[in-house]
């Protein structure tokens, strides 16, 4: 005698699976959602976000100019003026730099390695 699924227990069977491939597809919307918003929050191209404070001050005076001051270190080079951000490279302790604008916490460098550097690791060298 063969076994035979009644009707009842085949409508089941077939909700069940639909269920399972439904389940499938939301967990695998949610994972390309969050790689998704990873990629976009690691873009180094994208514009920068809003920092605590954006306001440009005075750069340094005249015959003066800003180097890395980090002796026995050196300071990293981000791709935003954001604390965190992702690091471009790295300027050894007394490199000059191509000075493009000064905000409260970073200084935007030119050069071929442009970029953001924290304001607290560099000092005006006047001469």
């Amino acid at each position: 005698m063969e076994y035979r699924p009644t009707p009842e227990q085949d409508a089941e069977t077939t909700r069940e699976a639909y269920g399972k491939v439904v389940a499938v597809i939301i967990a695998c919307a949610i994972l390309t959602v969050i790689i998704g918003y990873f990629m976009w929050k690691n873009d180094p191209e994208r514009t920068a976000a809003p920092s605590g404070n954006r306001r440009e001050i005075a750069g340094p005076a005249a015959g003066c100019h800003l180097e890395i001051a980090l002796p026995g270190g050196s300071a990293d080079v981000l791709s935003r003026p954001q604390f965190g951000d992702m690091v471009r490279g790295s300027l050894p302790h007394g490199t000059r730099l191509d000075v493009r604008s000064v905000r409260v916490d970073f200084v935007e460098v030119g050069g071929e390695l442009a970029g953001w550097i924290e304001r607290r690791y560099t000092a005006e060298v006047c001469e």
